[in-house]
C-alpha cells in the first residue's frame, strides 16, 4: 500500500463536519446557558494519518531527545530487512551510553477534537525495550508534553508487537490541543519489568536496533457522557439530588450532567462518636435561581440533639494539570469547599478565573489567577465567609453542596433526623430529609500515625500573609486545628531554633500553639533540624522538645537522596543520634542496604513495600509512606486506596506525605503562576479553605480508626473462650477482604463486625 501523508485540507473538512463542544452545556460570560450542540461523530473510527514506509517518499524519524551521555546512530532510515506488513519498515540502529531513554519522532499535526488512537508495530533487537507514543501541544499556553503510556496489544510470532496509545482524557482540556508528533521510544530492557531496588537500570554502551511499521493516527468517536444529558423541558423546576461525596466521578460546572454513579436515593450518613462525617447533594435547574439560601436544621432524636452540619459549596475551577496523567492541560475540577461562592469567579468560555482580595489600601477587587499575576500580593487580605452565603445557580449548571457533621463524644446512639432547607428568591422552597445513624461506640485514635510536611514558620511581627511559608499565631492555630479535625496530629515542621539572642523564641511560641491545640507529643518531626555536625544546635532542639513533653525528636537527612549521597550522610547521622535525636528522611528503596541500620524512620516514596516494612520493623524502627501520590491530586479515592487500610496491611507505621500547603515564593491561590504545587488546603488571612481531597484524606484516617476499634475488640474476644471462634472468623475476613476496592462496603463490614463483637463480649460478661 502506498504511504498516505497527513492532509490538512482533508482532515480539516472532516473535522468541521464533526466538531462538538468540548464543554457541553457551557454558559456564556453573562451566565446564560448555551445550547448543547449535538455531535455528528461517525460510529466508526477514521484514519487521519498513516505511514507504512512503502511509498516513494515515506516520512522519517528524527532523534529528538535523550538523556544518554552519547547516542551514536549507525542507521536511521527505511529498510527491507524486516516488515510487519509490506516489504519495508523504518530501522533505527544506535549505541547508547548511560541514561535510560531516547526518543525519535515524526511530526504530525492534528487537533484533539475527538479521542485519538495512535497505533503502530515495533520490533526490537538487543537489551532494549521499544514503545510507541506521541507528543501533543497546548495551543493557548504553548506547552508541549510527551505521552508514552502506550499499551502492548499483542506479540506476534515473527518478532513484531503491536502498540496502541489511546487517551480520551485529553478531551477534558479547556483549551485547544493538537497532536504534534508520533514517536518511538527506546528504553533499557528492564524498563517495563518490576525493577529491583538496586541497581537502577541504565544503558551501558547498549547496542539498540528498533524497527517501526504501520503507524496510524485514528480519530475515535467521542465517549458517551457519564450520565443522561437533561433536556430543557425535563428540568423546568429545579431538582435536588443526593450524591456520593467521595468518588472518582465529578460534577462539573461545565456540563449539565450529574454522573449516574454518584446519584443516591436519600441523604444519609453513619458515624461513631468523635467522628466527622460528610455528605453531599447537588441542585440542577432549567432556569436561573437567584440568591439561593441553603440551611440545615439540627439533627434530632427525641430529646437528643446534634448541631447542624457545616454547609459549603463545592467550587469548580481550572487547574493547570491533568492529574490522571500529570499532563500540561487546563482542566476543570470540583475542588474547593467554600462558604462564599463569590470568593472565586470562574469564566468557563474564556478559561479565566479570579479571586477576591482586599489591598493594603482597603480596596476590594478581583485579581486574575489564570496566569502569572504579580498584582496579587501576599499581604492582601483573602477571607472566606464564616457560614454558607446565598448562591446564584445558573441554568443547566449543577451546583454541588457539601455538609460535614461532627458527632460529639457521648452522643446517644440511634437515628437522628434533620432537613436541608433550600430557599431561592425566585422559586418555591424545598426541604430534603437528612438521616444520621449514630453508632454505639467512640472511635479511637488510629493504629497508624498520620503526619505530613508543614512548611509554615511562625511570623512573629507584622500583618498576616497569604503564604505557605509564614503564619501568624492565629493562622498557625487555625491550621493546626484543621489538621487535628482531619486526623493529622503530628505534622513534620519546618520551624527552626534560630540563632542569636532570640534563638529558640519562635520555636517556643510555635510549640505553645501546638500545646494549646493538643497535638501529639509522641514524636516531633523537625524537617529544619538537619542531621549535621552542629551538635550544640541539636542539643538545643532536643532540650526544647523535652521541655514541651515530646518523647522523641527526629532530625531529617538530605531529602530523597540515594546511592552515594545517602552513604555520605552516615557520619552526620551517627553524631546526631549520639546526642539523643533520631533520624527521619524521605528516601528511596536503597536506604535499606545503605543506611538501614541508622535510619530510625524511613519515609519511603511510592507504592507500599511490605518486604522493606518487615525489615524496618525487625530493627525496631518505624516506616512511613510518602508521595503515593503527593498531596493535591483532586481525587479523594486515590488517598483512601493508598494511605488507609492497605497501608496497615503492608506493615507500615503511618504516612508523612507532602504537603499541607506548598507555594514557596508564589501566591498559594494562583496555581497558574508557576505550575500546580502539591497541597491539600489554601490559606486565608485568618483561617484555611479545604478541598474535597482533604475530606477524602480524613475519611481515609477514619477507615483506620474503625479498623483500630475492631482490632481492640478482637484482642479481647480472642482471650475469652466464648468469643474466640467469632474472633477467628472475623480475623479470616479481615485477612481476605479487598482493602483497595469498595471502601464503603469495607467500612460497612467493619461496622457490622464491631457491633457483633461488642454484643458478644457484653453477653459473655453477663
Amino acid at each position: 500500500m502506498r504511504s498516505m501523508s497527513f492532509s490538512k485540507q482533508l482532515v480539516g473538512s472532516v473535522l468541521c463536519a464533526t466538531l462538538t463542544v468540548a464543554l457541553s452545556g457551557q454558559t456564556s460570560a453573562g451566565g446564560q446557558a448555551t445550547a448543547t450542540r449535538q455531535s455528528v461523530v461517525p460510529q466508526k473510527p477514521i484514519v487521519l494519518w498513516k505511514e507504512d514506509f512503502e511509498g516513494e517518499q515515506p516520512e522519517k524519524f528524527a532523534l529528538t531527545h535523550h538523556n544518554a551521555k552519547q547516542v551514536t546512530v549507525a542507521f536511521a532510515g527505511v529498510s527491507e530487512e524486516h516488515a510487519a506488513g509490506g516489504k519495508r519498515s523504518f530501522k533505527i540502529a544506535a549505541t547508547l551510553t548511560e541514561g535510560n531513554y531516547a526518543y525519535w519522532i515524526i511530526k504530525v499535526d492534528a487537533p484533539f477534537t475527538h479521542p485519538l488512537k495512535i497505533r503502530g508495530k515495533v520490533r526490537r533487537e538487543g537489551e532494549v525495550d521499544v514503545q510507541v507514543g506521541y507528543y501533543f501541544r497546548n495551543v493557548d499556553t504553548g506547552a508541549s508534553s510527551l505521552v508514552r503510556q502506550g499499551t502492548k496489544i499483542a506479540d506476534r510470532k515473527d518478532g513484531w508487537s503491536t502498540w496502541e496509545c489511546y487517551d480520551p482524557g485529553l478531551l477534558k482540556s479547556a483549551q485547544q490541543l493538537r497532536l504534534q508528533a508520533v514517536g518511538v521510544f527506546i528504553f533499557p530492557s528492564a524498563w517495563r519489568r518490576p525493577r529491583p531496588a538496586q541497581p537502577q537500570h541504565y544503558f551501558k554502551n547498549t547496542a539498540a536496533v528498533a524497527y517501526v511499521d504501520d503507524l496510524e493516527v485514528i480519530r475515535m468517536p467521542r465517549p458517551k457522557p457519564p450520565g443522561k444529558v437533561p433536556r430543557p423541558q425535563d428540568i423546568r423546576e429545579y431538582r435536588v439530588v443526593p450524591v456520593a461525596p467521595l468518588t472518582e466521578s465529578r460534577i462539573l460546572a461545565s456540563s449539565p450532567v450529574i454522573p449516574d454513579d454518584m446519584k443516591r436515593d436519600r441523604l444519609s450518613m453513619t458515624a461513631a462518636q468523635d467522628e466527622y462525617e460528610s455528605a453531599s447533594f447537588a441542585i440542577l435547574s432549567g432556569q436561573q435561581l437567584d440568591q439561593v439560601k441553603v440551611t440545615m436544621t439540627d439533627l434530632v432524636q427525641g430529646a437528643h440533639r446534634i448541631a447542624a452540619a457545616d454547609l459549603r459549596v463545592v467550587k469548580c475551577w481550572f487547574l493547570p494539570t491533568d492529574y490522571d496523567e500529570w499532563l500540561p492541560i487546563t482542566v476543570m475540577y470540583p475542588e474547593l469547599l467554600l462558604h462564599d461562592d463569590e470568593l472565586i469567579k470562574v469564566d468557563i468560555p474564556k478559561v479565566k478565573q479570579s479571586i477576591r482580595a482586599t489591598t493594603t489600601g482597603g480596596e476590594t477587587r478581583y485579581f486574575d489567577i489564570s496566569k502569572g499575576n504579580p498584582e496579587l500580593k501576599p499581604e492582601y487580605t483573602i477571607e472566606d465567609a464564616a457560614s454558607l452565603q446565598p448562591v446564584q445557580i445558573r441554568p443547566f449548571v449543577p451546583q454541588q453542596f457539601w455538609l460535614t457533621v461532627h458527632v460529639p463524644v457521648g452522643a446517644a446512639p440511634g437515628e437522628y433526623r434533620a432537613e436541608i432547607v433550600i430557599e431561592p428568591q425566585n422559586a418555591p422552597s424545598r426541604r430534603m430529609p437528612v438521616v444520621l445513624r449514630v453508632l454505639p461506640f467512640r472511635l479511637p485514635a488510629p493504629v497508624l500515625e498520620y503526619s505530613h510536611y508543614y512548611r509554615a514558620k511562625l511570623k512573629t511581627d507584622g500583618a498576616p500573609l497569604i503564604s505557605s511559608e509564614w503564619k501568624t499565631e492565629q493562622q498557625l492555630e487555625a491550621e493546626f486545628r484543621d489538621m487535628q479535625s482531619h486526623g493529622v496530629n503530628n505534622p513534620a515542621i519546618y520551624q527552626g531554633v534560630g540563632s542569636g539572642p532570640d534563638a529558640g523564641k519562635a520555636l517556643q511560641r510555635y510549640l505553645t500553639v501546638w500545646d494549646r491545640v493538643g497535638l501529639s507529643k509522641e514524636r516531633l518531626f523537625m524537617v529544619a533540624a538537619g542531621a549535621s555536625n552542629e551538635l550544640e544546635q541539636q542539643r538545643k532542639r532536643l532540650a526544647m522538645a523535652k521541655r514541651f513533653g515530646f518523647r522523641d525528636l527526629y532530625a531529617f537527612g538530605s531529602d530523597e537522596a540515594s546511592g552515594e549521597r545517602l552513604l555520605a550522610q552516615r557520619n552526620f547521622w551517627t553524631r546526631t543520634r549520639g546526642v539523643g535525636l533520631k533520624i527521619a528522611v524521605a528516601c528511596n528503596p536503597d536506604f535499606d542496604e545503605l543506611v538501614g541500620d541508622l535510619l530510625d524512620a524511613p519515609i519511603l516514596g511510592g507504592p507500599a513495600r511490605p518486604d522493606l516494612a518487615a525489615r524496618v520493623r525487625q530493627r525496631g524502627y518505624r516506616i512511613y509512606m510518602y508521595g503515593n501520590p503527593q498531596y493535591g491530586h483532586p481525587n479523594p479515592v486515590i488517598y483512601r486506596r493508598n494511605f488507609g487500610l492497605s497501608l496497615w496491611r503492608a506493615g507500615y507505621h503511618g504516612a508523612v506525605s507532602y504537603a499541607y500547603q506548598h507555594a514557596m515564593t508564589w501566591h498559594p491561590w494562583n496555581d497558574f503562576a508557576n505550575g500546580r504545587f502539591p497541597k491539600m488546603t489554601y490559606p486565608t488571612t485568618s483561617g484555611v479553605v479545604g478541598t474535597i481531597s482533604w475530606e477524602g484524606f480524613r475519611e481515609t484516617i477514619d477507615d483506620v480508626r474503625y479498623l483500630t476499634r475492631l482490632l481492640g475488640l478482637l484482642d479481647r474476644a480472642t482471650a475469652q473462650p466464648a468469643t474466640r471462634k467469632a474472633a477467628t472468623e472475623i480475623r479470616g475476613w479481615l485477612d481476605a477482604v479487598d482493602l483497595t476496592a469498595d471502601f464503603d462496603a469495607v467500612r460497612a463490614g467493619l461496622i457490622e463486625r464491631i457491633l457483633a463483637l461488642q454484643t458478644a463480649l457484653e453477653t459473655g460478661a453477663r
